[in-house]
């Protein structure tokens, strides 16, 4: 799988791929926090891709004090998922 896209939204993770597929995740962030790092674990080991984009509405989830924070934590969990070289650099 070359390439995937991830929405990483307050409620749902969207995935995209460059060969068509797609994929709906329910995440509800506000309850499951602790569980955006290992759905993204496994949608990596699933997919196998070489690159990712990611975008993001999730961290205007109230479950963050501020966007900022909620900023921070989700580009944390995704670099710390896509550490190989060849994704894009988050910092």
């Amino acid at each position: 799988m070359p390439f995937l896209g991830i929405d990483v939204g307050g409620a749902n993770l969207k995935l995209s791929t460059s060969e068509g597929r797609f994929e709906l995740i329910y995440l509800p962030i506000w309850k499951r926090l602790g569980d955006l790092k290992p759905e993204l674990e496994r949608v990596r080991d699933e997919y196998r891709p070489k690159a990712v984009g990611v975008v993001m509405t999730a961290e205007l989830s109230d479950v963050f004090r501020t966007k900022i924070e909620g900023v921070r934590f989700v580009a944390m969990a995704v670099r710390e998922v896509f550490r190989n070289p060849l994704y894009m650099d988050l910092n």
